[in-house]
């Protein structure tokens, strides 16, 4: 067999594919494997005398090639299994502009995690266990499921054939076409014929095959159906499936696009992670498409919602325009999540969408961006299993942040025009970062491109230092790099960012552009901020007096909810990082002004401080700090209570437990909360709220004993309620007696929440308390190469067990522990997240040791 060294991920650009005819069939039950095979249809561009396209964890049978009806004939066949690689080798050379095709025949295995071709369990009527299959292929996981050239940038129009038993249901992208049924080695067999799909990249090709049930709706140019398995409530569809009517025309005037496929399917897969955006069949885990306005959470309604409407934008953002290689990435997820917000804010104005991304998206891409191991927007992709690490927060969050920022710069209506240019040059294509600015560039008339690739080309963002001139009515403004450990070198501070000021006064806002290092700015010292409603992707880190004046602002009703929660979030990050002796007892000081505040995203910002300065002070005696926490909500909790009605708003129904939560306490709120929990378990299902029932739990289990974790263990195998039954499951952590701590770590493996990708569900309670902590990274490390075995193809997975084992430990000995453990393994899959993790645990153990005493001092002095 000749040999050849593979030097580059990118497949040789000799020839293109152009049109795929792709037929599988899956034995679901007995031996879990699939059949299948593939006519890529390619257009030669260079003469050459091999083929090179993607493939993983597959067996080839048969492959041929055809070149003007006639078979060329074929030296050999080389796998190169670390680079995921088939290259056939031809006799003799195929010519340049001629057009081959490629006939592979292969084998596969079905899958038990949620890549690739890959099962999923669900109860048949008569209570037996099924099984369903689907795929999810993005990134890189189409080459799980047939030989193909697994690039964005080559796309190509598919015709999918199913080959099933009978009696079950079959979906693709496109609407089914033809249904025959044949008999087929020895048995009876349905083939089901799928619509040619428009060009589009392989990792949104997709298929789902069960037993099924479905609502559809008409409000909508193409039919719309919500569809799950049938043990599924598929009534609890009904909301996703008008808003997706609503969404999909909203889309459609918003880019002045009509949607392109004959059809839209939403279906719910028992074991899908999250959601993904495959053109035509968007699949759910169940949580996120099965949810009912009067009997789910609020926050799950809403959590719904902006998952449905982030995966319909992706139908033009990503799957008509898409990224031409994964360095670009942010391009869709960035983009499909400011559509998201953008969308859901008209849809729905009264759920305050972007106060709801100031305290969630926008800060978390603020965290993640002041590591000093943070990652550029648009970074090179050198190897393709990098691609899992920068599905994260800095490619969909930070990558949303920069995109709002440059639409409140231009204002919307001329970004919007920019974005409809961008998708009308580029349909069915693949753009870089430089087109979108182009667009930009061109509808503006300015120079788009100079100001913002400083924002996607370098990772981390700036802080805003203010000093103030009393005598010439003025502040001066200086930038530098925000680090979270604070040790900011000159290499780290080369960047000069074009900042967008956003200066409130009684005047109104100024959005002047800073575009240099410093500047001296004349304002009204009564009364200014900067930043108005947190547009700019940046700090400010505001002198000690400013500080006052700007509570006196907030009890005076002077700032907006996003400018409220920007201060506390800006506040909390500078003092955190120790930046001109800012102190945490300047944040907690901050957040005593609001004990007259009623928005319920200021009060969730404030109990993300909390959390935050409680998670890093885990290790010592919280007591005084537990307290200042009951002060601190015990006047909303006055105000509102904790008993839910149902005239009550969407924001009550998520304030009231957000405040019980944070005064468990109180006497009365454990006092309330076990007698909740002893009515539900004796069977009164409507004592407890779903609203509260994690508040509830948590409570509960905090002291609790076996009884209460057999009782709560039970309730999540068998509550009738999806929802209830997450909760009910993710509650287990927060029991912190030892022997149920072991238990909730042996049930995080068990097949029955393997099966369901619940692990990182039942583990993530672990991580809020100090024995839960050390546990799970004592299991990390006794069960590691069992875990990485399992999950080393599904990128997701892995690295999320790593961080929640991990980015919780604070002290230096945990610092060592995690750098001897890893030193010897390779961690090529995760090092950027493992760099993330050791600057979190010093950052945090820097933090401790600089204010431990200061604050223990300011509670003492406070008589708290």
């Amino acid at each position: 067999m000749p040999q050849t060294t593979f030097k580059r991920d990118a497949l040789p650009a000799n020839v293109k594919p152009i049109h795929y005819e792709l037929t599988i069939e899956p034995e679901m039950v007995e031996v879990e494997t699939f059949e299948g095979s593939v006519v890529i249809h390619l257009d030669v561009l260079n003469a050459t005398s091999s083929i090179v396209l993607n493939m993983r964890e597959l067996m080839i049978s048969d492959t041929k090639v055809i070149s003007e009806q006639k078979e060329v004939k074929i030296k050999g066949l080389e796998i190169d299994a670390t680079r995921e690689l088939v290259a056939v080798f031809l006799e003799d050379e195929l010519a340049a502009s001629s057009k081959v095709e490629l006939r592979m025949s292969f084998e596969g295995s079905l899958l038990h995690h949620s890549d690739g071709f890959y099962r999923s369990r669900y109860q048949g009527e008569d209570g037996t266990p099924k099984w369903m299959v689907s795929t999810s292929m993005e990134p890189i996981d189409a080459r799980k499921v047939f030989p193909c050239f697994d690039e964005p940038a080559l796309k190509a129009t598919f015709a999918i054939k199913l080959v099933v038993d009978p009696f079950l249901d079959c979906l693709s992208n496109m609407p089914e076409v033809s249904s025959e049924t044949v008999t087929s080695k020895g048995k009876t067999v349905k083939i089901s014929t799928f619509g040619t799909t428009p060009p589009m990249s392989t990792y949104i090709v997709s298929c789902a095959i069960g037993e099924f049930n479905t609502i559809e709706t008409n409000n909508f140019h193409a039919p719309i159906r919500v569809i799950a398995p049938r043990d599924h409530n598929i009534e609890h569809g009904r909301f996703c499936l008008e808003l997706a009517a609503r969404t999909l025309s909203f889309f459609e005037k918003m880019f002045d696009i009509a949607y392109p496929l004959p059809k839209m399917d939403l279906i719910a897969i028992p074991s899908a992670q999250t959601a993904m955006e495959n053109w035509g069949l968007v699949t759910f885990n169940p949580t996120f498409l099965l949810v009912d306005e009067l009997e789910s959470s609020a926050t799950a309604v809403h959590q719904a919602a902006g998952m449905l409407v982030h995966e319909l934008a992706h139908q033009w953002l990503g799957n008509l325009v898409t990224m031409e290689f994964w360095d670009g990435l942010w391009l869709n997820e960035g983009f499909a999540d400011w559509a998201q917000m953008y969308a859901l804010d008209t849809l729905h104005p009264e759920w305050k969408i972007w106060e709801e991304y100031a305290v969630n998206g926008y800060q978390y891409a603020l965290t993640l961006d002041s590591n000093r191991a943070s990652h550029p927007v648009e970074g090179p992709i050198l190897k393709a299993t990098d691609v899992n690490q920068i599905f994260d927060g800095i490619s969909y969050c930070k990558g949303s942040a920069i995109l709002r920022m440059i639409s409140t710069f231009l204002g919307i209506d001329k970004f919007l025009e920019g974005v409809r240019h961008y998708l009308k040059q580029h349909t069915y294509g693949n753009t870089r970062t430089d087109d979108l600015w182009a667009s930009l560039s061109y509808v503006s008339g300015q120079d788009i491109g100079r100001i913002m690739e400083i924002w996607t080309k370098n990772p981390g963002y700036p802080v805003l230092s203010i000093t103030e001139d009393i005598l010439t009515n003025s502040i001066h403004v200086e930038q530098h790099r925000f680090i979270k450990d604070g040790h900011v070198t000159d290499e780290d501070d080369k960047v000069v960012y074009p900042i967008p000021l956003g200066l409130l006064t009684s005047n109104g806002v100024d959005d002047r552009m800073l575009q240099d290092r410093s500047a001296e700015i004349p304002v009204s010292l009564d009364l200014y901020k900067l930043n108005s409603r947190h547009m700019g992707f940046y700090l400010v880190a505001y002198p000690s007096s400013r500080l006052k004046i700007l509570g006196q602002n907030v009890r005076d009703g002077l700032l907006t909810p996003e400018d409220k929660i920007g201060i506390m979030r800006d506040v909390m990050a500078i003092s955190g990082s120790g930046l001109l002796n800012a102190k945490t007892t300047d944040v907690l000081q901050l957040l005593q002004q609001f004990h007259d505040e009623t928005e319920y995203f200021v009060w969730k910002q404030i109990s993300e401080i909390m959390k935050g300065i409680k998670s890093i002070l885990v290790f010592e005696n919280l007591k005084a700090l537990e307290r200042f926490e009951v002060q601190l909500f015990s006047s909303i909790l006055v105000k509102k209570g904790w008993i839910l009605h149902k005239s009550d708003s969407d924001f009550d129904r998520m304030l009231k437990p957000l405040v019980f939560a944070h005064s468990k306490e109180t006497a009365s709120v454990k006092k309330a909360a076990g007698e909740m929990f002893t009515a539900f378990m004796d069977g009164d299902e409507q004592a407890i709220d779903v609203n509260i029932l994690e508040a509830v739990l948590t409570t509960v289990l905090r002291d609790g004993g076996s009884k209460e974790y057999d009782a709560i263990l039970h309730a999540a195998r068998t509550n009738s309620s999806l929802e209830k039954r997450n909760i009910f499951l993710g509650s287990l952590g927060a029991a912190r007696d030892p022997s149920l701590i072991e238990r909730t770590l042996a049930l995080a493996t068990s097949p029955e929440v393997v099966k369901l990708n619940n692990t990182t569900r039942v583990l993530n309670k672990l991580a809020e308390h100090s024995g839960g902590i050390i546990s799970l990274w004592k299991w990390l490390r006794q069960n590691f190469d069992l875990l990485h075995a399992h999950l080393s193809s599904n990128g997701y997975g892995l690295l999320s067990i790593i961080e929640l084992c991990t980015d919780r430990l604070v002290t230096e000995e945990h610092l060592t522990e995690v750098k001897d453990f890893f030193n010897n393994k390779d961690t090529s899959n995760y090092d950027k997240l493992l760099a993330q993790v050791l600057n979190t645990i010093e950052t945090n153990n820097t933090w401790i040791t600089r204010e431990r005493e200061n604050i223990r001092k300011w509670l003492a002095e406070g008589d708290i």
